[in-house]
């Protein structure tokens, strides 16, 4: 029998460059839509969304006291990204959150290569 979401499960792992790039090219050409939509599930579901974010709190407090020093930290003007060294440096990353002043300014390119890989 066919089980229509394990095919498109298998499919999207199989063809991930191609479901990436479908997802970019959709995002881009219907961005207005989408954050409309967004803004408008974020204002229906405050509560929800305020339980999620407080039980990941709960769950990383290591995590929680790191990004909350980072904020107090400025990123120093014309600081160019640690990894590539082309672009400002305008994101900041934790590589261990164990050490909350351990942080690296990188790209929004590199910084979403860390994250991914």
């Amino acid at each position: 029998m066919f089980n229509k979401k394990v095919y498109s499960k298998k499919y999207t792992l199989d063809h991930k460059e191609d479901k990436r790039n479908y997802d970019k090219n959709y995002y881009s050409e219907n961005k207005g839509e989408i954050s409309r939509k967004h803004k408008i599930y974020q204002m229906e579901n405050k509560d929800k969304i305020s339980k999620i974010t407080s039980r990941w709190a709960r769950k990383n407090p290591e995590k929680v006291k790191a990004q909350s020093l980072a904020r107090r930290i400025h990123i120093p003007k014309g600081m160019n990204c640690q990894s590539c060294n082309n672009n400002l440096g305008k994101h900041k990353h934790h590589p261990n959150y164990s050490y909350p002043f351990n942080i690296i300014f990188l790209c929004f390119k590199c910084h979403k290569k860390i994250h991914r890989s």
